[in-house]
């Protein structure tokens, strides 16, 4: 037999039997063979008498059971900063960049406007039809008593935006009221300033006047020609 077959014939030492290697004290005890000891679970035993997932949570959680979680409300309060009744609440969590607060309620309220969850939690339904506007014009406060349900167009013109400024305007620009005879409502239903639309009409026809004399001009001259 060669030098190289006869080392080959030689069986490795079992691990434990190596020199130095550490004794294994669960080696054939009932710790390491069979179904996992958590009742219910029929996983393959992986140490201690578990399987690998209830050894993990053992390892990280000090048992084999996943630990208490909060509930829904319990996690959403907690990123409230609730004051005072009368206090704007303001939402400490992750806002959209509008500026109102977002928590990820779809599925179980069906909304993920912080906002409207917290009207869900502590009030109830929210009116068909309606949506909420704050009273205290600050989009993160998630107060309830800062919220009212209103219509859609209600909500635009209690607001800042162009609408809502034009809504409130009194006066045109040029100073003329928007009230008794010289209110227009046009078919749009914008308001119309009665004074304005008349100077309007009268430079309109104005300019009208003037470049059909130019034009009869230029044909008068080329007829010359």
């Amino acid at each position: 037999m060669s030098v190289l077959a006869a080392i080959m014939d030689v069986e490795a030492p079992a691990p434990s039997e190596r020199p130095g290697a550490w004794p294994n004290p669960w080696k054939g005890s009932d710790m390491t063979q069979g179904t996992c000891a958590v009742s219910g679970c029929e996983r393959e035993v992986s140490a201690r008498g578990w399987c690998s997932t209830h050894y993990w949570r053992w390892q990280h959680h000090g048992g084999v059971s996943l630990p208490d979680q909060p509930s829904l409300e319990e996690r959403f309060w907690a990123k409230v900063d609730r004051r005072g009744p009368d206090d704007c609440w303001e939402w400490r969590a992750y806002r959209r960049p509008n500026g109102y607060g977002q928590f990820d309620t779809l599925k179980v309220l069906g909304t993920n406007l912080a906002h409207r969850a917290a009207y869900l939690l502590l009030v109830g339904p929210i009116p068909a039809g309606l949506t909420l506007d704050h009273l205290c014009r600050n989009r993160g406060c998630v107060n309830p008593s800062h919220l009212e349900p209103v219509t859609a167009g209600e909500n635009v013109l209690r607001g800042i935006g162009p609408t809502a400024a034009n809504a409130r305007r009194t006066h045109c620009i040029h100073g003329h009221p928007f009230s008794g005879g010289n209110l227009y409502m046009h078919p749009s239903g914008q308001r119309m300033c009665r004074t304005c639309r008349a100077g309007w009409d009268r430079k309109y026809k104005r300019n009208a006047k003037v470049a059909a004399l130019e034009r009869a001009a230029v044909i008068w001259q080329q007829e010359e020609d």
